[in-house]
């Protein structure tokens, strides 16, 4: 079982190494791509996780899909 998902591991990463023409490059030019990839993939999942719920809600009120709800759950906690 783990010899196949080695072997699957193995081809998908030969897959990758040949769409982005890395496997013509040294070892530790290698490393340094690798990392540079991983790292911009690591910002754009955190500032997705961080930012996209809020401006999505922005967003949202905005074309006014959630503004009536809103309204309605802040006249509920202001009731002057």
């Amino acid at each position: 079982m783990f010899e196949k998902l080695r072997k699957w591991l193995n081809y998908w990463y030969f897959r990758y190494e040949l769409i982005t023409c890395i496997h013509m490059f040294e070892p530790w030019e290698k490393q340094l791509i690798n990392s540079m990839i991983l790292f911009i993939i690591a910002l754009v999942t955190y500032s997705s996780y961080v930012y996209l719920p809020h401006y999505t809600m922005s967003l949202l009120q905005y074309v006014d899909i959630f503004k009536t709800e809103i309204a309605n759950d802040l006249h509920r906690d202001n009731p002057s």
